[in-house]
């Protein structure tokens, strides 16, 4: 295979996952609307708000990225066609700084669970209840998209990495 067809797989997954944010952005904001529907009191309304931001960001963010990614693909291409080494010296920085931020956002997601179990068992508050779950699922939710996007990457970079060596 050429580089070019490890870059388009790799930017294909990022449009699928694009694509998979919005939809995940969707059902989250049908799942708080059958819970304002059908659920009444502080459980509901405690996750009803963080749901909410996290729908609409994930319909924003992950519909901003599938429309930016062709774009990306045809600029991308024309560097490497034309400057191998000036591509992979731009992509390598960018994906150097990409998987950098891979630890951080486990230990992001892992305080906000640790810090959401506490509340959920200390707090015995309905709102406090609620808004705990809603963190614990958004959090898992995200890890599980930044596990798969984290391998993507690293297979990515060293595709990379080999264009230099």
């Amino acid at each position: 295979m050429d580089f070019i067809d490890y870059m388009l797989i790799y930017f294909k997954g990022e449009k699928h996952l694009g694509f998979f944010l919005a939809g995940l952005g969707v059902a989250v904001l049908i799942f708080a609307g059958y819970l304002w529907q059908s659920h009444k009191g502080g459980l509901a309304y405690g996750m009803i708000i963080p749901l909410l931001i996290f729908g609409l960001a994930g319909i924003g963010g992950g519909g901003g990225l599938a429309y930016r990614i062709n774009k990306q693909i045809s600029e991308l291409t024309s560097l490497y066609q034309s400057d191998k080494q000036a591509f992979a010296a731009q992509e390598q920085s960018r994906m150097e700084k990409v998987n950098a931020n891979w630890p951080r956002l486990k230990l992001a997601y892992a305080i906000i669970v640790i810090i959401s179990l506490a509340l959920f068992f200390i707090i015995k508050k309905d709102w406090v209840t609620g808004l705990a779950l809603a963190l614990i699922l958004i959090c898992a939710l995200l890890l599980i998209v930044d596990v798969f996007a984290e391998k993507r990457a690293t297979i990515y970079t060293e595709h990379i990495r080999q264009i230099t060596s």
